[in-house]
């Protein structure tokens, strides 16, 4: 092996060397998270989320959501979701964390509600494959009280969900063919 060649394997290798770390600590976190060990997990979280991980992101939005380790914070909650959410990776974390915003600005509690910020992230949670994200849109679109009604709408996004078997969306397409 040339003297080149070995400089560059070594340093592909250590630029390799913080992801793996960081995937690691990911699965330490989970590992405590899943023991509810609060106390563990959040510093681990801290630093991956603060690096950009959406996984650790998600993961201490839902601890600000629950309250599990830390005081209750929505707003909190909202912040972390966000950053995971607008990440652009496609894992289900990110998909959950689109789903959660929605929740929120829905009125979730005493969180204020904010309608187009709940109508656009339910959207992007459905485009992003979750399941109850497209039913919901389709009961959007049918009764018409926060976006306008469009059968041919909520038609699309009732089949999307009844294909992957959902029950609910099932159903709303059986009133639906009736039109």
């Amino acid at each position: 092996m040339t003297t080149l060649m070995r400089i560059v394997l070594t340093l592909l290798i250590s630029l390799s060397m913080p992801y793996v770390a960081a995937a690691n600590d990911l699965d330490t976190a989970v590992k405590h998270l899943q023991s509810r060990d609060f106390r563990q997990a959040i510093p681990i979280l801290n630093t991956l989320a603060e690096q950009g991980d959406p996984i650790a992101q998600h993961n201490l939005g839902t601890l600000y959501f629950r309250g599990d380790g830390v005081t209750q914070n929505l707003g909190q909650a909202v912040y972390w979701y966000e950053k995971s959410a607008k990440s652009g990776t496609k894992h289900q974390a990110v998909v959950n964390s689109m789903y959660q915003l929605a929740l929120l600005f829905r009125g979730y509690k005493n969180f204020p509600r904010d309608t187009q910020k709940f109508v656009y992230w339910l959207e992007q949670a459905a485009k992003a494959g979750d399941v109850e994200s497209m039913n919901q849109m389709g009961i959007l679109y049918y009764d018409g009280k926060i976006v306008t009604k469009d059968y041919a709408t909520s038609f699309r996004w009732f089949s999307s969900a009844a294909k992957q078997n959902h029950p609910e969306a099932q159903s709303f397409l059986g009133d639906l063919n009736r039109f």
